[in-house]
């Protein structure tokens, strides 16, 4: 009896989870006294009634869950949202929250392949479609569908195909009972040029139709619209792939050798797995086998004939058996004598030592004039000393490896040998002693470009004592993301003319790239001011933690610093604008003028730019110290200086000091290309308002979001009317929201438009490109790469 008041008394309550206590209902259940038996009738009430409350406190108990897991998500405690979520679902299976909660976690964690599989098993305990929750899980199921889709459409617009396949292969794995996978992994075959495979994944669709896999459809026959969209792409496919040519069999060799050698190893590796003609051709064509860069054990099958002619060789991460065996057959039968370039990068499990004494055994090593070493580990150091005796022609030497003391003090390195170009890197958060890079700099007396990343402070100095006049020389911090230079491969090098004049002391390119309190600052001060009288092109980038840039007192010497001969700026600096200002007007022959990231450019320091008489290209990034008046006010001032000398020709070669001074008063042509990205104070006023600059033949905007749709195709209609006054040869636009059809449709109209450059355009579709197409003819490169629109059927 006790039992059966207590559940009287708890029934007859509702409990507001979210309002914090038990509030009486209006309808209370009072069971008998305590010493009268229950009724058979009373039993059954107490039945009901408990079996409504439990039901309503299941419903609570999901809802507290549901929020619960919400806020796990939000906290980044995914594990903690994804086992309330799975509570909820074993709690309530045939309800919608769970399979609901579960996807979003998934979602979350950028895992939609996940989150559509749990929206499928919950469609699957919620069969009926009228029902409430079988339309809510179909619903957030199109939309993780959706998003899938368009990511896979963005990688195929980039021209990232292998990423794009990727995600339309995991759409398909995920949502067998949707086409968007198959239609999307089609679509990218077909770019790709492989309709063969898009018709395959077509069939595979056809066929999932057919056995009546895509839930979504009760009869799958030939009159189906799902049945009949996979037909005609199919077929479209099979039209594409009958109007393919088999070029490689068809054209004569001697056009096969213009174009083969343009292709990369591991292309001209594909090509020869086509078919037995295919690889006869390609191991014929010798000159395409002259730089060869192998990744995979797949390569070497077809490498292995055309050894001989290799002259430069790239070993990127093979495993250590696949290396040795191809190094043993290439010594075996003399086909590694020849070698100008060698390259190798080194894993864990690769014996560098051994990959190093087989070319030198070879003979090799005295062919060698350019030489790459990157090693990860160190347990495998290949000793400088040995390998600049063993190859005693080499000029271009980059090392990149986690101990140079072991690498330089452990064999003495030779008095002098002739590398002109030496690039050197650490690895595993360890620096550049300057114990260790003065003696290398001291055996190389002949450098002229030195590229040093992750080096001591304290190596400034002997660089300044014992390479005074390198003509290009890079000095990086320790961290890896300060400062890219562009190495695309270990080949890359900066340009050098071939006649280096060396009767004026000092260097021609300094780039000092590191973070502010990693440096010397006193040093950098000391070198730049040194080579002050020669140095031609100068890029400063010292960062400050966390890409914060204040006001660095120490950096004041600047003032002071300028140079004649000074044609290219670039800079990203914590300082005051007055030292921008003092380089700029200490500097008069700057053409030249790159500034990132600074915040504290200003609208005087930048209308100061007018009186620079011989400046060419501008490019400012991200520069938010800049308004629209101060852009406007400068395109004005720069309108009206043009505009007396619009029909001259300006003067390109600077004699003297004296010579410029007394020309910036009588200015001919000026600005001929400007670049903007991340500019807020980029408006449709003022990007109007730089119409009237004469001089401009190329214009790039990147991000410049305050440009709306009607102020750019405002411009570009001036543009049209105004072009036998306008000079604009070349228009970029990259991740601009304002770029639209009705752009590309104008850009035909405009005569002199030679070049155009599209990136990334969200708002660009198939109709805008075709008529970009139309006007194919006009123009002497269209770059969009980026902006391919994948039209759905």
């Amino acid at each position: 009896m006790e039992v059966v008041k207590q559940l009287g008394i708890a029934f007859g309550a509702d409990w507001d989870p979210f309002g914090g206590g038990n509030r009486k209902t209006t309808t209370t259940w009072q069971p008998p006294s305590s010493g009268k038996a229950l009724t058979q009738s009373e039993h059954k009430q107490v039945v009901s009634r408990a079996t409504t409350k439990i039901s309503e406190l299941q419903t609570q108990l999901i809802d507290l869950l549901d929020v619960r897991s919400r806020s796990f998500g939000e906290l980044k405690e995914f594990d903690k949202a994804l086992e309330d979520a799975s509570v909820m679902i074993t709690t309530s299976p045939f309800t919608s929250k769970g399979y609901i909660r579960a996807g979003k976690v998934h979602i979350l964690q950028d895992r939609y392949d996940e989150a559509i599989c749990t929206y499928q098993k919950g469609l699957s305990m919620i069969p009926k479609t009228d029902h409430p929750g079988h339309k809510r899980l179909k619903a957030v199921m199109e939309n993780a569908e959706n998003t899938l889709d368009k990511r896979a459409a963005e990688h195929a617009k980039r021209g990232d195909f292998e990423g794009g396949l990727s995600i339309a292969r995991e759409l398909v794995y995920a949502a067998p009972n949707s086409i968007k996978g198959y239609l999307r992994a089609g679509e990218i075959y077909c770019m790709q040029g492989k309709s063969n495979l898009a018709v395959e994944i077509y069939e595979q669709a056809m066929e999932a139709i057919s056995s009546s896999i895509i839930s979504s459809i009760s009869t799958a026959t030939t009159e189906d619209p799902w049945y009949s969209l996979l037909a005609n792409v199919r077929a479209k496919a099979l039209a594409q792939a009958d109007t393919q040519i088999d070029f490689l069999g068809i054209l004569p060799f001697e056009i096969l050798a213009y174009i083969l050698p343009l292709l990369s190893t591991a292309e001209l590796v594909e090509c020869g797995s086509v078919c037995h003609l295919w690889r006869e051709r390609v191991i014929e064509c010798t000159e395409a086998w002259h730089d060869v860069t192998l990744k995979c054990a797949d390569d070497i099958i077809l490498v292995a004939p055309v050894t001989s002619h290799i002259r430069k060789l790239w070993l990127n991460l093979l495993d250590d058996w696949e290396l040795q065996e191809f190094l043993d057959k290439m010594v075996i039968h003399g086909n590694i004598r020849h070698l100008d370039s060698f390259a190798i990068e080194s894993g864990v499990e690769l014996d560098l030592n051994f990959c190093m004494d087989v070319i030198l055994q070879s003979q090799s090593g005295h062919s060698l004039t350019e030489l790459y070493i990157s090693i990860d580990t160190l347990e495998t150091v290949p000793l400088l000393g040995h390998l600049l005796l063993e190859c005693p022609n080499l000029t271009h030497l980059t090392y990149e490896a986690p101990d140079f003391d072991r690498i330089v003090n452990t064999k003495p390195l030779p008095k002098e040998c002739g590398i002109t170009h030496l690039r050197l890197n650490t690895f595993l958060d360890a620096l550049i002693q300057r114990t260790e890079l003065e003696p290398i700099l001291q055996a190389c007396p002949e450098l002229c470009c030195l590229i040093v990343d992750r080096c001591a402070p304290s190596a400034l100095s002997a660089i300044n004592q014992v390479c005074p006049n390198v003509y290009y020389f890079h000095y990086g911090s320790h961290d890896e993301d300060i400062f890219d230079i562009g190495q695309l491969t270990p080949w890359d090098w900066p340009m050098i003319p071939k006649t280096t004049s060396k009767l004026t002391a000092g260097s021609r390119h300094i780039s000092i790239s590191a973070e502010d309190s990693k440096i010397n600052r006193r040093d950098v001060i000391s070198l730049l001011n040194k080579n002050s009288a020669t140095v031609e092109d100068l890029h400063l980038n010292i960062r400050l933690d966390e890409n914060r840039f204040i006001y660095t007192p120490v950096w004041e010497p600047l003032n002071v610093y300028g140079g004649e001969q000074l044609r290219k700026f670039e800079c990203t600096l914590g300082c005051r604008t007055s030292v921008l200002a003092s380089i700029f007007y200490r500097s008069p022959a700057l053409e030249t003028i790159v500034i990132q990231d600074m915040h504290y450019v200003t609208d005087a320091i930048f209308n100061s730019l007018i009186d620079l008489p011989y400046l060419k290209c501008l490019r400012l990034f991200d520069c938010t110290g800049l308004s629209e008046e101060g852009l406007t006010a400068f395109f004005d001032k720069m309108a009206t200086t043009t505009t007396a000398s619009h029909q001259g020709k300006r003067i390109s070669t600077i004699t003297s000091n004296s010579s410029i001074k007394s020309n910036s008063n009588n200015k001919t042509v000026v600005l001929e290309e400007l670049e903007f990205a991340d500019m807020p104070g980029m408006t449709d006023h003022s990007l109007n308002a730089l119409l009237d600059i004469k001089s401009i033949h190329t214009l790039s905007l990147t991000r410049c979001n305050s440009v709306t749709g009607i102020g750019l195709n405002e411009f570009m209609d001036k543009l049209r009317e105004k072009q036998d006054d306008n000079q604009i040869e070349e228009l970029n636009f990259m991740q601009m929201d304002a770029v639209t059809d009705l752009t590309l449709c104008t850009l035909g109209a405009i005569e002199g438009l030679k070049r155009v450059k599209l990136r990334l355009l969200n708002g660009v579709t198939d109709r805008g490109l075709v008529s970009l197409a139309c006007d194919f003819e006009k123009y002497e490169h269209i770059d969009g790469t980026s902006t391919i629109a994948l039209s759905r059927p």
